[in-house]
């Protein structure tokens, strides 16, 4: 397996850089060094087909080949596997191919096996307009594709604290 670079000139992420990864993004996807994704953590497979993709479309074609505003010169992952050094904070809005239309922030890194670019790794987190929210309403209900298999809806949190409590009601009223 290779090595994950970090943004700091470092020749690997450390990982207290990594650790923060994972807690600001909710999207892990790991690609070899063509831009076809080799793993994607989401946590509903059905939020993904109503996109109008399936799994196995998603992961037999490139990142680029899921979207219609996305090509290898725009793409972060693609950027990252040609220069071989980490996006921070990428922002761009994304539209599939079936018009679903919302905004990825990003963070990705290079993944190297002897000085070279060998997959890359993206973190990301997916923001949504109201209307496609309601869209994903559709779904909460539907289990979450977790490791462990548990499923967690805004029902599920209990909480004294009245500022969870507010957004919680303010997460519910969207």
């Amino acid at each position: 397996m290779g090595n994950i670079h970090g943004d700091k000139g470092d020749k690997f992420i450390d990982l207290q850089q990594f650790a923060q990864a994972l807690n600001e993004f909710d999207n892990v996807l790991i690609t070899d060094d063509k831009g076809c994704a080799i793993f994607y953590d989401l946590a509903d497979l059905n939020i993904l087909m109503q996109i109008g993709l399936t799994p196995d479309e998603f992961f037999h074609s490139t990142v680029t080949d899921n979207y219609q505003n996305l090509s290898p010169e725009t793409s972060s992952v693609f950027k990252v596997l040609q220069t071989g050094q980490p996006i921070l904070y990428y922002e761009q809005q994304l539209t599939t191919l079936n018009s679903f239309s919302y905004l990825s922030l990003s963070s990705t890194y290079p993944i190297m096996e002897q000085g070279k670019s060998v997959g890359a790794i993206e973190f990301s987190k997916h923001f949504y307009e109201s209307k496609q929210i309601k869209y994903l309403d559709n779904f909460l209900g539907h289990k979450l594709y977790r490791d462990n298999y548990t499923t967690y809806r805004l029902e599920d949190f209990i909480t004294t604290n009245a500022d969870m409590k507010e957004q919680l009601d303010k997460a519910r009223r969207m």
